[in-house]
């Protein structure tokens, strides 16, 4: 895949792993998993949702420097990050040294409402807040119904985004944001500079998720030198989260390679 004529070469990004794409076999083993993720040629890891209460930090951080991965993150659950637990969820984050976390995505019940989006904007704020005063980058991920849901004809997205600082970055989901109806092309335009991590999850509107990198819909070279060019895009990530089509090793191999073919081709 060439680079249009005059076009910049652009760096390559690492590439991580969303552990979710392995969830039972990370849960089985995490040194197992991890040792295959390094095996495939991953740079490093997105750790997600129950993993801080399945294997203490300085374990998972001792398998991470024994396999020269890195933790480019760290999804975490709505009720992580509320009062009660959100100092013992970064203190966690703390031990494995990773500073920028994100929240899932909110309840569904509080965005099916306009009230409800309020009080997630509100909450993400006093999130914020708390993660910046201790040295920590806090963000949010897309599922698809930020996508599905409009108020006032505005997507819930924008409605989160459009509130809070620029300092709040989005961790976009490609796959999750065509599912409810948004395109990746407009998001990054309309959010430059405020995307450091990428999910690159393919979707087809024929075969939903049950698709690959390249198969798909997604205009990835175009896509990616968006991200890499005005996105502000450090970090892709890969999420496989289904085994339609393709089993977790299999479809986490063949994303990594396609997605390597793709950036070759925008550093060429």
């Amino acid at each position: 895949m060439n680079n249009k004529q005059g076009s910049t070469p652009l760096l390559t990004p690492p590439v991580g792993l969303e552990l979710y794409t392995l969830r039972h076999e990370f849960q089985e083993s995490a040194r197992d998993a991890l040792e295959k993720t390094a095996a495939m040629g991953y740079d490093g890891v997105e750790f997600s949702i129950d993993h801080q209460h399945l294997y203490q930090a300085p374990y998972l951080k001792g398998l991470l420097d024994d396999l020269g991965l890195k933790c480019f993150g760290y999804l975490v659950t709505w009720e992580d990050m509320q009062p009660d637990r959100i100092m013992q969820t970064l203190a966690y984050n703390a031990a494995l040294e990773n500073h920028s976390v994100a929240v899932g995505s909110a309840p569904v019940d509080l965005l099916r409402t306009e009230d409800g989006v309020k009080q997630v904007i509100e909450k993400l704020l006093h999130i914020h807040e708390v993660c910046t005063a201790n040295g920590f980058t806090a963000g949010y991920h897309n599922h698809d119904v930020e996508f599905s849901i409009r108020y006032h004809g505005k997507f819930v997205w924008d409605m989160i985004f459009d509130a809070m600082p620029s300092s709040f970055p989005l961790v976009f989901d490609t796959g999750n944001a065509m599912d409810g109806g948004g395109q990746p092309m407009d998001i990054v335009n309309r959010y430059p500079g405020r995307m450091p991590i990428v999910h690159t999850k393919p979707y087809s509107l024929k075969d939903e998720y049950a698709t690959m990198i390249g198969d798909d819909d997604i205009p990835w070279a175009d896509f990616l030198r968006r991200c890499l060019e005005t996105g502000g895009t450090k970090y892709l990530i890969v999420e496989y989260g289904n085994s339609i089509k393709y089993p977790p090793y299999v479809s986490s191999a063949m994303c990594l390679e396609r997605l390597r073919n793709i950036l070759r081709g925008l550093s060429a």
